[in-house]
């Protein structure tokens, strides 16, 4: 099967070899093919345009991952992968893991984990999977989470509390049984439940088969202990909002069916109980988003960091609209003294600059806020940076700041102490870019 590997935002067919192919690809499209193309522009994740003469056309957006087409395998990496990285996908789970409130130390757990065959034939799913794996398996030796469940049912002896209208019933009809209620300490939880459910679902989309071998393994160990009932990505939320003492140690776990489930894209698809294909693809917007936020919850100091405040911004009507900045930096009695927005982009675009032009219109109007506003963007392989912008009647400024995602990954897992100093010198001194 051929394997088509692009970067996000990358159009493709570009050289003559490329052109050739597309149209040996397009030639063998199929219905289910057809279906799978439509539900992934309806999805905004990508386009595929079938061409008469030039066979297909495919136009990436900013999610990475893979889907498997009949005769192709599409897989989409991020643009700051170096074609000569050996550690690029340890580095992007590392990220991700970080983005998902993993600690450092579970971080560098995770990366020495024997990833067999690590090279082009792996998809992001499957390095995902590999975390769910192992933490299943530090659960199973830790010992699986009991809870007592309720049962009712007609016993032939008396066990816990008997139930009087129905022994009642049980007398009319000349039944010598008891009807009894009573708590069992049983396996059988929503927990257990998540990850049951979860790892049936990786062993559908994964590609490696020695990790096809892992979840067929733990899926037969929870099988016999635990039901197979469908979970919801809600299921998952009601339970990581309400941990306690016994069960908190499943959050890691938890933490990675919930991202599992929600990039899995399944539709109607599907033919018969058999699907075709379940795309899996993650948004960098929002990996960078939740990686710059950590980043700067966990390490910049002298500040509070408020994520995504919702304030009023217009009002039309009897509609209303809200302004929700990525962050916003204040002092100890709450007063606004930076506003940070988040932009996974080569560059700011006039529309980002009238965006963050606007909130520090609306803050310094509502709140007083008269400190800096900054962009922070990812730093690409060849980027043009710009330090500030300026408004030319008002006079207001816009901080542009980049970060290095793989730097600063490889920085926490050696030193993070340095971190501190790192976020100090891009938010509190000026930046003075040499090209």
């Amino acid at each position: 099967m051929e394997i088509i590997t692009l970067k996000e935002h990358e159009n493709w067919p570009k050289t003559e070899d490329e052109k050739k192919l597309a149209a040996q690809l397009s030639s063998g499209f199929t219905n289910s093919d057809d279906k799978l193309v439509n539900f992934l522009k309806d999805k905004k994740i990508l386009t595929i345009r079938k061409l008469e003469k030039a066979g297909l056309e495919i136009e990436t957006k900013q999610f990475i991952g893979s889907v498997r087409f009949s005769n192709f395998h599409l897989k989409i990496l991020p643009k700051f992968f170096s074609d000569n990285d050996t550690k690029k996908w340890k580095n992007l789970i590392s990220c991700i893991y970080f983005a998902n409130n993993y600690s450092i130390a579970k971080i560098i757990e995770y990366e020495k984990i024997p990833f067999e065959d690590e090279n082009e034939n792996y998809v992001l799913v499957d390095f995902i999977v590999w975390g769910l794996v192992n933490e299943c398996n530090n659960l199973i030796k830790r010992g699986l989470l009991k809870s007592y469940v309720e049962h009712e049912e007609n016993m032939p002896y008396l066990k816990g509390k008997l139930v009087i209208k129905h022994q009642i019933v049980n007398d009319m009809h000349k039944k010598l049984q008891f009807y009894c209620e009573y708590d069992e300490l049983e396996f059988d939880n929503i927990e257990n439940r998540i990850l049951l459910d979860t790892l049936i679902l990786c062993e559908k989309i994964v590609k490696s088969n020695t990790l096809k071998r892992h979840l067929f393994i733990q899926i037969q160990q929870l099988n016999r202990l635990v039901q197979k009932i469908p979970i919801s990505i809600s299921d998952i939320e009601r339970v990581m909002n309400s941990y306690n003492m016994q069960n908190l140690h499943y959050k890691n776990a938890h933490s990675l069916c919930k991202l599992i489930k929600e990039n899995v894209s399944i539709s109607d698809i599907y033919e018969g109980n058999t699907s075709f294909a379940i795309p899996f693809f993650l948004d960098m917007n929002k990996i960078f988003e939740d990686f710059v936020t950590k980043l700067l919850q966990e390490y910049y100091s002298g500040l509070f960091v408020d994520v995504q405040i919702r304030k009023r911004a217009w009002v039309y009507g009897n509609k209303k609209h809200d302004m929700i900045p990525d962050l916003l930096l204040t002092d100890e009695n709450k007063k606004i003294k930076k506003i940070i927005d988040v932009k996974y982009k080569d560059e700011l675009l006039i529309s980002d600059l009238y965006q963050i032009g606007f909130y520090i219109s609306e803050y310094s109007f509502k709140y007083k806020f008269g400190e800096e506003a900054f962009a922070i963007l990812p730093e690409f392989e060849g980027t043009t940076r710009v330090d500030k912008y300026t408004a030319t009647e008002s006079q207001i400024k816009i901080n542009v700041r980049y970060i290095s995602i793989l730097d600063i990954i490889e920085q926490i897992k050696n030193d993070d102490s340095k971190i501190p100093d790192l976020l100090s010198s891009l938010l509190d001194k000026p930046v003075l870019f040499t090209t």
